[in-house]
């Protein structure tokens, strides 16, 4: 009931959003900046006003059926052009944004904020402004590329690595990831490193 009377739609699809702002100069008014975030992804067909926490700032747009690819990169748009809005009025602001996965019901929303929070940390850890991020954009692959060693992106790199721990009684799969990272991607080499035929090295890439 009070989440109706804010306003908020808790049935259809939900994809979370988080964004975070890091300050280059002293004494920027965060209420400010809120107030004017707010503002500005509801002209932009936000409906939602956004949660603010100190830098953080949580809110989700909804549809009946779940949005496609085009609707997300809309979403990610009109987030973007946001963030820009409101850098140019704060000079020295630097905002990133992280996009959740499409999520059904009220349960979702918590599901989506938890893969908008992962998004956000991949958007932190990259250079420039303006940065938005979405979950189902970083594969396997972006993992490795933007790895650092922050908490926040080591625990979205655990989270993407468990499924092949849990699928991996005998070590082998986790084994031959290793081996072949450290052997830059060579599978030739790594079929060498582990004794086994390059077919066997290409059909555990493959399970992974």
């Amino acid at each position: 009931e009070r989440a109706t009377a804010l306003g908020w739609q808790l049935f259809g699809w939900h994809v979370a959003v988080q964004v975070r702002s890091g300050y280059s100069i002293a004494d920027v008014p965060e209420p400010a900046i809120a107030f004017l975030f707010a503002e500005v992804i509801h002209r932009r067909g936000i409906r939602m006003r956004p949660v603010i926490t100190g830098k953080l700032a949580v809110f989700w747009d909804s549809w009946d059926a779940p949005p496609g690819d085009a609707d997300l990169d809309a979403l990610a748009a009109r987030i973007e052009a946001a963030l820009r809005e409101v850098e140019m009025s704060y000079p020295g602001v630097r905002l990133k944004a992280g996009i959740g996965m499409p999520r059904e019901a009220a349960g979702g929303i918590a599901d989506s904020l938890d893969d908008a929070r992962s998004a956000l940390a991949f958007a932190e850890a990259e250079q420039g402004s303006s940065v938005v991020r979405r979950a189902d954009r970083i594969s396997a692959h972006r993992l490795i590329e933007s790895w650092i060693p922050d908490s926040a992106t080591r625990e979205a790199v655990l989270e993407h690595v468990e499924p092949v721990r849990r699928a991996d009684d005998g070590g082998q799969l986790v084994l031959t990831l290793r081996t072949y990272l450290d052997l830059e991607s060579n599978a030739t080499a790594t079929a060498t490193a582990l004794r086994v035929h390059r077919n066997t090295v290409l059909q555990r890439l493959q399970r992974i």
